[in-house]
């Protein structure tokens, strides 16, 4: 887009450049003082010049700067994402090629949904370590462990994030049952969904419509949270 305007202001700046070319050929006919004419017209000739190739060269530093964070992260592009973002300054470098690349809302969207999962992951394990010392198999949770294997960037070095989350759910017990922890989880997950789904949220992503429609119907109604009878349900519904 900067490219482009860049070529319609020089398209503008021609007819421009043309009078200032006529004015000053009558000029020199002219008999101005050579000392002073010629800078001044030669300031009036290269400003619209100046005028219409900033933006031209504005979009091509972006381009270049891409160019060279793409080379940075194709050393490592074979690695899967986890693997990856297991590194601060790979996240960093990730992070703002995708701001150059105008997408860095998904980077986001991404690092909210791990963190979030881990942090009820940990509820689950805390809730099954607690169960399983009680002998009481009915308190553990039966849900597999998939969302374990699915979600392994744990983002670990964003600890600001961690707490940002972990405040929003403002879990206050020592050993807090599902039970007591899944209004506080519905509410955080609606949050991402304000800030990354919802129809015109500050950072929405591009996904499917149906999927979109989904997480609407989930998040319309507090009492939704209902709907959810484990940590996994949860951890599966990003």
């Amino acid at each position: 887009k900067k490219v482009s305007d860049g070529i319609g202001c020089l398209k503008d700046t021609c007819i421009l450049i043309a009078f200032i070319f006529i004015v000053a050929i009558i000029a020199s006919l002219q008999s101005v003082d050579t000392k002073h004419s010629v800078p001044m017209f030669c300031g009036l000739i290269l400003l619209p010049f100046i005028f219409g190739l900033v933006p031209v060269y504005s979009g091509l530093y972006f381009v270049r700067k891409m160019k060279t964070l793409n080379a940075k992260i194709s050393n490592e592009v074979q690695q899967p994402l986890y693997v990856y973002l297991e590194k601060l300054e790979n996240y960093a470098m990730l992070r703002e090629y995708l701001s150059h690349c105008w997408a860095g809302e998904n980077l986001l969207f991404l690092q909210s949904v791990c963190v979030i999962n881990h942090i009820v992951l940990r509820y689950k394990s805390q809730n099954q370590s607690k169960a399983s010392l009680q002998g009481d198999t009915s308190a553990v949770d039966g849900s597999s462990d998939d969302g374990l294997t699915r979600l392994k960037c744990d983002f670990s070095y964003l600890t600001n994030v961690y707490r940002e989350y972990e405040a929003m759910m403002n879990v206050d017990m020592l050993q807090p049952q599902f039970s007591d922890l899944k209004e506080k989880f519905f509410l955080t997950y609606q949050q991402i969904y304000f800030d990354f789904i919802a129809p015109g949220s500050a950072n929405e992503i591009n996904i499917p419509y149906p999927k979109r429609s989904a997480l609407m119907q989930v998040f319309k109604s507090i009492d939704n949270f209902t709907r959810f009878q484990s940590f996994d349900d949860f951890v599966m519904l990003y």
